[in-house]
């Protein structure tokens, strides 16, 4: 399994350029999984349905099912990390990425540049694997287009692992 985070500020393009990525990586017939990164939470089952009223009296996982898709609840333990969901997560899958998680160690990461912003990603260099810009950069990591979806697809499936 590949797995790589795709890093910048809100409103750099990461949401656009995952669901092109996932879109060229079915068209290849790679089976991927998305993990967004919710840094403040979110809430899957809305108040005063039988999901919620399980999860507050206490229940450690909870599941949604039906005829089309299912989602699972768990309490997640203080240390889980990206590349530990994405394992027991999707293991059957041949690509996972993660929207965000600039703070997720070990996982190769691909900064995404808004355009014209000069805003700066901080990431472990070790762990920079590329950068996505509109903007010519220079540096020591690939930059790619956002428009080079073939291309990044490419160098998520052959970069070597660290």
């Amino acid at each position: 399994m590949r797995i790589v985070a795709f890093v910048g500020p809100s409103g750099s393009g990461k949401t656009r350029l995952v669901t092109r990525l996932i879109a060229e990586f079915s068209r290849r017939g790679l089976k991927t999984g998305v993990i967004k990164h919710c840094s403040h939470g979110f809430e899957l089952d809305p108040e005063a349905k039988d999901s919620r009223r399980f999860w507050e009296a206490g229940a450690e996982g909870v599941a949604l099912l039906s005829p089309r898709k299912w989602a699972l609840l768990k309490r997640t333990p203080p240390e889980m990390r990206a590349a530990q969901a994405a394992a027991q997560l999707f293991a059957d899958q041949d690509v996972v990425l993660v929207e965000g998680g600039k703070q997720e160690p070990g996982i190769r990461k691909i900064a995404v540049q808004r355009p014209g912003s000069g805003e700066k990603i901080s990431v472990e260099p070790d762990e920079l694997a590329a950068v996505i810009s509109e903007e010519e950069l220079a540096g020591e990591k690939p930059v790619f287009h956002p428009d080079q979806i073939r291309v990044i697809a490419d160098f998520i499936l052959n970069e070597e692992d660290t």
